[in-house]
């Protein structure tokens, strides 16, 4: 069944109808310092709580605390909206230093 017409999700109903499969969900809007999945801002809140961190002490936790947040609050472009926080990282590997 379809929303009415003057429904905001009527649109996509009806395209899902007319090709056979199911509307897509509308997202929700995140909650206020929510990380998105495999982004900088996720991988940031499993860094806390890993023993490294947690074994910091709290003025080495505040510096990177703060070099971090920095980071992840930096625009990639400047006139672009989007933060290092939502860039996903999935694709990301982790380089070892070369042996000498």
């Amino acid at each position: 069944m379809l929303p009415p017409p003057d429904d905001p999700a009527f649109e996509e109903a009806y395209a899902a109808a007319v090709e056979g499969r199911a509307p897509k969900k509308e997202k929700g809007l995140p909650l206020p310092g929510a990380a998105l999945l495999k982004t900088f801002g996720a991988a940031y809140r499993l860094l806390k709580q890993t023993g490294k961190w947690i074994a910091f002490d709290a003025a080495t936790e505040a510096k990177n605390t703060h070099l971090i947040e920095v980071f992840l609050t930096s625009r990639i472009v400047p006139d672009h909206p989007l933060v290092w926080r939502d860039v996903e990282v999935r694709h990301m590997r982790r380089a070892l230093p070369p042996l000498s």
